[in-house]
């Protein structure tokens, strides 16, 4: 699934975003739901207040992952803060990026720049017997399995 949504150089985007995500990923398990919502809000956040840009928020998932894609018109690279000081209320949004997600990065095009990150959608439960069991005592009798995720 694909969903896009711009927002605008405003501080009211932030919160926008969280209820954009929110919205979008509604069939996805609440804790994937909450954190992607903090980290996009994070880096609309950081559109507005450093980049004072609008931001363009892109969404795009399987069933498996999540990339979320946040555009802002400046081209200007954010900078990792790797020691964070609790008592400061700034500096921590990517720090939170790069913790909280599966992978991140930048993008730069010309005089805008897009930072993205992923998540994983964490496997669904499975049934107490089938496929799962099997598996279990194959690797238990010692026997090698090749199967990746069943």
């Amino acid at each position: 699934m694909f969903a896009s949504t711009r927002l605008p150089a405003d501080p009211a985007s932030a919160e926008a975003s969280r209820r954009f995500v929110t919205v979008m990923l509604s069939d996805w398990p609440h804790d994937v739901i909450q954190v992607a919502a903090l980290l996009t809000s994070e880096l609309v956040t950081n559109a507005v207040v450093h980049a004072r840009s609008a931001a363009e928020v892109v969404l795009d998932h399987s069933d498996r992952a999540l990339r979320v894609a946040v555009t802002d018109e400046s081209s200007h690279l954010p900078i990792l803060v790797e020691s964070m000081d609790l008592l400061i209320d700034h500096s921590r949004g990517l720090s939170m990026v790069s913790d909280m997600s599966d992978d991140w990065g930048v993008l730069t095009n010309g005089d805008s720049k897009t930072v993205w990150f992923n998540l994983r959608r964490p496997h669904r439960a499975r049934r107490r017997f089938g496929r799962r069991q099997s598996s279990t005592v194959a690797m238990r009798a010692g026997e090698r399995t090749d199967r990746i995720g069943d």
